[in-house]
C-alpha cells in the first residue's frame, strides 16, 4: 500500500499545508479548552515555569518520574559510567564488562532498596543455570514466561515498601531484563558456555544507560564490540557527545513548554465529558487524539534519544530513534520505525525462525506468524485489558496491510492500475488508507490512555459522527497519507542514491 508514483509540487504542498493546518487547528481548540475548563484540572495542575505565569500538566505520571529520574539520579551515574569506560576502554579493556556490571550495581544499592537489585541479579544468574543445562529453544520461552511471572509477583511483594516511582520504574526495568536474557539465551545456544561469555552477558544486561527505560539492543551487537579488541577506539567525539545531549535536552524541554499550554493529559479523563456536552466540537477531539499520540512521540524521542546517544557515544550499534508517528500512516511503518529495537528483536526472534519453521511465506503462514508476534508483545506489555485491544487491533491492521500487498501483485490489480495511471492509483490508495490510518490511531489510544479514553472516541463517532465531520476528518487522515508517501518516497530515493555511490 506504499506508492512511490509522484504528484504535481503543487498538489504536495496542498495536501502538507492542509495537514499542517489540521493539526494546528486542532491543538488550537485543546488550548481554548483547556482554558475554559481550567476548574476541572485545578487540583491536578502543578507550578510551571514562573516567566510564563502558567500552570503545569503533570497528570502524566510516567513523564514526571522519568524526567526526575533522568535529571536527578540517573544523569550524574551515567557520566560517571562513561568516563570509566572511557579510561578503561584505553588502559585495561578487559576490566570494562566488570566496570558495566559494578557501575550499575552500585546505582541500584545507593538509590533502591538491596532487594529489588537481588530480584534484577536473579533474572541473568537463572537464565545462566538454564541455558548451561539446555540448548531447547521451545523450553527457553516457555521458561522466559514462568520466570517473567514468578518475578512480577516477588516485584508486586515489595510495593507497600515502594514509591510510585519505583514500581513503575521496577517494572519496566524488569521487562527489558528479560528481552536482554532472551537475546543472550538464543545467542549462546551455538557458543562455548566459559567465563568470557558470562561476564560479556552480565555486563549487557547491567549496562547502564538502556538498563531502566530501553530500548533493547540486540545481544551479539553488544558482544561484538565488547569483544575487547574492536571496542577500541570505536567512541564517538566529546563534540558529538555534548551536541546529541545539548539535542535530545532541548527535546526535553520543549515537551515541558508545551505542557503549560496545551492540557493534554489533564484532559483526557474528561474525554466522555466533552461528547456529553451539548456544545461539543469535534476539533476538540480531533486535537486530543493527535496530541496524545504526539506527546507519547515526544516522550519516547526523549528517553530513547539519550539512551541511544550514550550508548553510540561508546562505539556500540543502536537501533534508531522513534520516527515522529505525524508522517506516519501505516500501521506495519510504525512497528518498524518507532520502537526499531523491539521490531529488530521480533524479527529475528521470533517472524523469522518462524517462518523458517513453517518453510512458507505463504499468506497462511504469515497470519499466523504474525499472531505469535503480537502474541507475545500481549504477554511481554502485561496482560491486561486494554493492552489485547491494542495488541489485538494492530494485528488486524496488519493483517490487512499483508492481505492489500497480496491484492496488488494480482493480474486483476494490474489491470486496474493500468485503467488508472500512476498518480490516480496513488490517490486511490491514499483514499482507501485513511480510514485505516483512524483505526490505528483508535487502537493506539487503548495503549495510551486506556480503554475509557479509546471507547469514547468510538462513542463520539457512534453519536456525534456526521457526514460532514467524519468527512473532515477523512480529509485531512487522507492528506496525511499523501505527506507520509511523499516522505517515505524521498528517503527511498536518497537511500537508493547513497547505496549507488558506494
Amino acid at each position: 500500500m506504499i506508492s512511490t508514483n509522484k504528484l504535481s509540487k503543487s498538489e504536495v504542498y496542498f495536501y502538507f499545508l492542509s495537514w499542517t493546518v489540521g493539526i494546528f487547528y486542532s491543538v488550537y481548540h485543546v488550548y481554548i479548552i483547556g482554558n475554559k475548563f481550567i476548574y476541572l484540572f485545578e487540583y491536578v495542575l502543578g507550578p510551571g515555569w514562573s516567566f510564563l505565569n502558567r500552570k503545569k500538566d503533570k497528570c502524566d505520571d510516567e513523564w514526571e518520574i522519568w524526567v526526575d529520574f533522568i535529571i536527578n539520579k540517573l544523569g550524574v551515574w551515567i557520566l560517571i559510567h562513561h568516563l570509566g569506560a572511557r579510561i578503561l576502554n584505553t588502559f585495561c579493556v578487559k576490566v570494562l564488562p566488570s566496570w558495566y556490571f559494578l557501575i550499575t550495581s552500585a546505582f541500584l544499592v545507593f538509590h533502591y532498596d538491596i532487594r529489588i537489585f537481588l530480584i534484577f541479579l536473579f533474572q541473568p544468574v537463572i537464565f545462566s543455570v538454564f541455558i548451561s543445562i539446555t540448548k531447547s529453544k521451545i523450553l527457553l520461552w516457555i521458561f522466559c514466561y514462568v520466570t517473567c511471572s514468578v518475578s512480577s509477583y516477588f516485584l508486586i511483594s515489595l510495593y507497600d515498601d515502594l514509591y510510585n516511582e519505583e514500581i513503575q520504574l521496577m517494572s519496566a526495568t524488569l521487562m527489558w531484563i528479560y528481552l536482554r536474557c532472551i537475546s543472550f539465551s538464543i545467542f549462546s545456544q551455538s557458543k562455548k558456555f566459559n567465563w568470557v561469555l558470562i561476564c560479556s552477558f552480565f555486563s549487557y544486561v547491567f549496562y547502564l544507560p538502556s538498563f531502566f527505560l530501553g530500548p533493547i539492543i540486540l545481544y551479539d551487537e553488544f558482544y561484538e564490540k565488547l569483544n575487547f579488541k574492536s571496542n577500541r577506539g570505536t567512541y564517538k567525539s566529546c563534540g558529538w557527545l555534548i551536541f546529541q545531549n545539548l539535542r535530545y535536552f532541548a527535546w526535553l524541554y520543549f515537551t515541558e513548554f508545551l505542557l503549560h499550554f496545551v492540557y493534554i493529559n489533564c484532559q483526557q479523563p474528561y474525554t466522555q465529558l466533552l461528547i456529553d456536552t451539548k456544545n461539543e466540537n469535534v476539533w476538540i477531539m480531533y486535537g486530543i487524539g493527535f496530541a496524545m499520540g504526539q506527546f507519547f512521540f515526544l516522550k519516547y524521542t526523549v528517553v530513547y534519544g539519550l539512551a541511544l546517544t550514550w550508548t553510540k557515544a561508546e562505539g556500540y550499534e543502536t537501533p534508531n530513534p522513534p520516527k515522529c508517528i505525524a508522517r506516519i500512516y501505516l500501521y506495519s511503518e510504525m512497528w518498524r520505525t518507532f520502537d526499531h529495537g523491539l521490531y529488530i528483536f521480533i524479527k529475528k526472534y521470533i517472524f523469522d525462525p518462524c517462518v523458517k519453521f513453517f518453510k512458507s511465506e505463504t499468506l497462511f503462514c504469515k497470519v499466523w506468524v504474525s499472531f505469535v508476534c503480537f502474541a507475545f508483545i500481549y504477554i511481554w506489555h502485561g496482560q491486561h485489558y486494554f493492552i489485547f485491544m491494542w495488541s489485538f487491533l494492530n494485528y488486524c491492521g496488519i493483517m490487512t496491510e499483508t492481505i492489500a500487498r497480496r491484492i496488488s501483485k494480482t493480474t486483476l490489480y494490474f489491470h486496474i492500475k493500468n485503467w488508472l495511471g500512476p498518480r490516480n492509483e496513488r490517490r486511490c490508495l491514499a483514499f482507501i488508507a485513511a480510514p485505516l490510518t483512524i483505526i490505528s490511531a483508535i487502537s493506539n489510544f487503548y495503549f495510551i490512555g486506556g480503554v475509557e479514553v479509546a471507547e469514547s472516541y468510538l462513542n463520539f463517532f457512534y453519536k456525534h459522527g456526521t457526514y460532514f465531520s467524519l468527512g473532515c476528518l477523512w480529509f485531512f487522515v487522507y492528506a496525511l497519507c499523501h505527506v507520509s508517501m511523499e516522505l517515505s518516497a524521498r528517503e527511498n530515493l536518497k537511500r537508493h542514491n547513497l547505496i549507488h555511490k558506494l
